[in-house]
């Protein structure tokens, strides 16, 4: 999100580059200090933090594992004060500075650009390939992105993604795009379709076959993955939290699946933590859409 303020708050942009001793310590300090209040200012003791401890109690000697928990407990602690949702918590980070910027109806484009306006813009994203859905009864499904012949891909949770924006010593206009990885292990992948499981997370284990593998579960309802952003250039809200938003993966069914197998050997141990995933913490992948222009 510095770099989305650095481009399009011409206040923040101003404050940083400003040629006096000392400007640049007095905005970072001032950014942080109030990034603290809004992450740690709160007691959070939700239950859902409670999984991370678990998760070490099941893997108390590994190094990794343990690096990977208290960055995972850090992250899920400081989205804790806006129910776990990502974007509204970066939302509220990036108002500290510019209280006044509408961080909802500026769009990621070139000329909506007003601090640093000349080199091009990389935005560092991936493109999940597996979500949990959920009603308004909040009964949850699995839902993935297969092939056009529907068929599921299961090594790929994630696509590598970026959000270009075209600086104006730029040759090209305003042609901000979406850029996919391309070649190598990504080649042979198409995934223009999504289909969804009907099984409710309730009644099943996540992270099982049947939950995994159509072959033996099934997808229905499927339909062709729409644009991103309904082929609109993102607002910066939406790119500066899906730029950022690492704990995305623990919304995305694929991903957990990953993890569990990869820290923990043991497929006692995997289905014990599969049931006590906290559905909460699949806000952390809410980065690039309003919570009210959610759909059923």
């Amino acid at each position: 999100w510095f770099l989305s303020q650095f481009a399009y708050d011409q206040e923040f942009f101003e404050a940083v580059t400003e040629e006096t001793p000392f400007a640049f310590e007095k905005v970072i300090t001032y950014t942080t200090n109030t990034y603290t209040g809004l992450t740690s200012g709160n007691d959070c003791f939700s239950a859902s933090l409670k999984f991370f401890d678990l998760m070490r109690s099941y893997n108390p000697d590994t190094k990794e594992a343990q690096a990977m928990l208290h960055m995972a407990t850090d992250v899920a602690k400081s989205a804790c004060s806006t129910n776990f949702d990502w974007r509204e918590l970066v939302q509220k980070m990036l108002k500290t500075r510019s209280p006044g910027v509408d961080w909802d109806g500026i769009r990621a484009d070139q000329t909506s650009r007003v601090g640093l306006k000349g080199p091009t813009l990389l935005f560092q994203t991936a493109n999940q390939t597996a979500a949990y859905l959920a009603d308004k009864h909040n009964t949850h499904w699995n839902a993935y992105e297969v092939t056009a012949d529907k068929k599921f891909v299961s090594d790929v949770p994630a696509v590598p993604l970026q959000w270009i924006v075209p600086g104006t010593t730029s040759d090209t206009d305003d042609m901000s795009h979406w850029s996919f990885a391309t070649g190598g292990h990504f080649s042979k992948y198409d995934l223009p379709k999504m289909g969804w499981t009907r099984r409710r997370r309730g009644f099943s284990v996540p992270g099982s076959l049947d939950d995994y593998d159509p072959k033996e579960n099934g997808l229905s309802g499927y339909e062709d993955v729409p644009p991103l952003f309904a082929g609109e250039a993102p607002h910066i809200i939406d790119i500066a939290s899906a730029s950022s938003a690492a704990g995305g993966m623990l919304g995305n069914p694929l991903f957990v699946k990953e993890m569990m197998e990869y820290y923990f050997s043991s497929s006692v141990t995997r289905a014990v933590l599969y049931k006590a995933i906290p559905s909460q913490l699949e806000e952390m992948s809410v980065c690039a859409l309003r919570r009210q222009d959610m759909k059923d």
